[in-house]
């Protein structure tokens, strides 16, 4: 960041920060485009003139009037809209210290508030099964036939897709002739190295519960200790 502040080694600054994010890209297999966004935003460190991009884009703009031009330079609408924004970056990632269930287990407030590479996960036991209301016959469920391998990954970092993810397979049992369909899920995890344990009640319906970011989610277990 220094580097980058100072206009004599603002270009020279490029290469690291290409380096480095290039590089996470290659080490981590999770963080997706993250990388490509950095050095694309890095762009925001040089003035207009220094962009070609932005120089063209600037060079169209000659035409608007003076007025329109002054509206958007105006020093008040600039500081309202940087006031705003400070504070929403400031605020909206600690959201999560705020609502009743634990982030950093059930990825409720998780994203968007830089909580990065702060956890592991292994599968122990992932198996959902189907359950005739009338008669009680369980059916096991071959889960890749549903979801995809990403979509497993979601499942085991976040409850509601769990949950997502029942519903989906009891709409489709009901389709088949199963009647009152019942969704159970045995989604055991060993995460960041403590004993295994399950992320939902493995006796609970998971097509019919309901979940809310401002109310505990009950048919969650809570997180090993």
């Amino acid at each position: 960041p220094i580097l980058l502040w100072c206009k004599p080694t603002r270009k020279w600054a490029l290469i690291p920060i290409v380096i480095f994010n290039l590089s996470n890209s290659q080490i981590f297999n999770d963080i997706g485009i993250f990388p490509f966004t950095m050095i694309l935003a890095s762009v925001v460190f040089f003035p207009t003139e220094e962009v070609p991009l932005l120089r063209r884009l600037a060079v169209r703009r000659v035409g608007k009037s003076k007025k329109e031009v002054a509206m958007l330079a105006s020093p008040g609408w600039l500081k309202k809209a940087l006031v705003g924004y400070v504070i929403f970056q400031l605020v909206f990632p600690g959201r999560s210290f705020f609502l009743p269930n634990p982030a950093v287990w059930t990825s409720v407030g998780n994203a968007f508030a830089w909580r990065m590479k702060i956890q592991t996960r292994q599968i122990e036991e992932l198996q959902f099964t189907i359950q005739d209301g009338q008669n009680g016959v369980q059916t096991p469920v071959e889960l890749n036939t549903f979801i995809n391998t990403q979509q497993i990954k979601t499942v085991l970092l976040d409850p509601r897709a769990a949950a997502v993810t029942a519903r989906a397979i009891a709409a489709e049992a009901a389709l088949y002739g199963t009647e009152e369909p019942i969704v159970k899920a045995k989604i055991k995890i060993r995460w960041n190295g403590k004993p295994p344990a399950y992320l939902v009640d493995p006796e609970v319906d998971l097509s019919k519960v309901t979940w809310s970011p401002f109310k505990k989610m009950d048919w969650v277990m809570p997180p090993p200790k």
